[in-house]
């Protein structure tokens, strides 16, 4: 599309007005929800995503104790499951995670800025980027905040590649970041760490070949050593999280994650043996998730796991075979690593007429209710249905008593 100078304007004052809308709405929304602290959960305005802290700690404490304490992993919790500064800071300081990870350099700047604001430890913040970025204007803004250190001393990002015109793109930014600061002299200054991302073979998004992925490494060094670090390898198989079958697996999981290895020591070996290879703390084999981590962790090249759902836990990894069984409160016990919901979403009937044959006899619909809360409000994957876990009735004169009725939870799950 092309715009005239009048258009532009018209189109930049018109997302600056949504701006500053959409940010009052958000001040709006935390001041209600203030107001709220201390009353009953099913006093809260409904759609309302709920999280219990108790339940989401107990969690954190889980994965801890079994892929740190026992396994001697690293955890590198993926925050695309919640995009959220708090929970991301409980992962940091009580739930044992190294580093952070995340989609785009949106939310790692958002992640970075967030938990440097508020209370934090001395604990230096590393956050990885697991999708390559390619926008010239993102590019920039890595590389300004790397080379400059705007974060401060220790504070980084890392992202991944999965092509030379990635590196090569990083690589000029980072030149360009450190012309601004130290002028066209300067030819040395903070890297950028990158790893390299692998496609696990049956995905078909991101990610060079296993075929391929040692020679990108070495053209990564050979090429961009000045501008960036090569840190390791990424390889995620988000297509064997959700597996029904845990055999089925745990076998495919375990044979994707055994070649990134391969890669992995056959990489190290290189850069023994070269002379550029001191220059490149090549340390990280990164990948697996809620689905896989407990039979990936027995790969002993993998040093840092990709869990991102374990914190609240979701239906569809509970229709998985080993998480089948009904969760008790205390969670499910997960090979040693005991993990239950801790977010729920609350909603309102709003309509109830269909949960009886007799009041449309010649319906052929299955009884149901109707609730305020939509698919613009919950995502729902086809084949798994939600799970209604507690219900109260509102009574005539404002109080609210549990419904314990198996009948009326059947009825409203369906």
């Amino acid at each position: 599309f092309f715009f005239s100078s009048f258009q532009e304007q018209f189109f930049l004052n018109k997302v600056l007005s949504l701006a500053s809308e959409r940010k009052s709405m958000m001040s709006a929304t935390k001041d209600r929800a203030q107001q709220m602290v201390g009353h009953h959960v099913a006093q809260l305005d409904t759609p309302c995503l709920v999280v219990r802290e108790d339940l989401l700690k107990q969690n954190l404490s889980s994965m801890h104790r079994f892929l740190v304490l026992e396994k001697k992993k690293e955890i590198w919790p993926h925050c695309k499951t919640h995009k959220c500064v708090s929970i991301a800071r409980l992962q940091l300081e009580s739930g044992g995670a190294t580093g952070l990870c995340v989609t785009k350099p949106s939310e790692a700047l958002g992640m970075m800025e967030g938990l440097l604001s508020g209370d934090n430890s001395n604990q230096p913040l590393d956050i990885l980027i697991t999708s390559p970025v390619s926008a010239p204007s993102k590019l920039a803004r890595l590389a300004d905040f790397s080379v400059n250190r705007l974060f401060g001393s220790g504070n980084q990002f890392r992202v991944v590649v999965d092509c030379i015109e990635h590196a090569q793109q990083l690589a000029t930014a980072v030149r360009e970041a450190r012309r601004e600061r130290y002028g066209a002299s300067s030819a040395h200054g903070e890297r950028l760490a990158v790893l390299v991302d692998m496609d696990p073979g049956l995905i078909g998004r991101t990610g060079v070949s296993f075929g391929g992925a040692k020679a990108l490494c070495i053209d990564v060094v050979q090429s961009c050593s000045a501008e960036l670090e090569l840190r390791g390898l990424q390889c995620y198989a988000g297509n064997l999280q959700h597996v029904d079958s845990f055999a089925e697996r745990s076998e495919e999981s375990l044979r994707v994650m055994r070649r990134g290895a391969e890669v992995f020591e056959k990489m190290k070996n290189w850069l023994q043996r070269n002379p550029l290879g001191h220059q490149h703390r090549f340390d990280m084999y990164t990948g697996s998730g809620t689905g896989t981590f407990a039979m990936d962790w027995q790969i002993p090249e993998l040093t840092a796991l990709q869990v991102g759902s374990y914190c609240v836990m979701d239906q569809e990894y509970r229709d998985i075979e080993d998480f089948r069984t009904p969760f008790s409160t205390a969670g499910q016990q997960y090979f040693g690593c005991s993990l239950t919901h801790s977010m729920t979403m609350l909603m309102t009937v709003i309509s109830a007429h269909h949960t009886s044959a007799s009041s449309f006899p010649d319906s052929k619909l299955q009884k149901f209710v109707t609730v305020d809360c939509g698919t613009k409000a919950m995502y729902v994957t086809p084949g798994t249905q939600p799970r209604v876990t507690a219900v109260w009735r509102h009574g005539a004169d404002g109080t609210m008593q549990r419904v314990n009725d198996a009948s009326l939870l059947e009825k409203l799950r369906y």
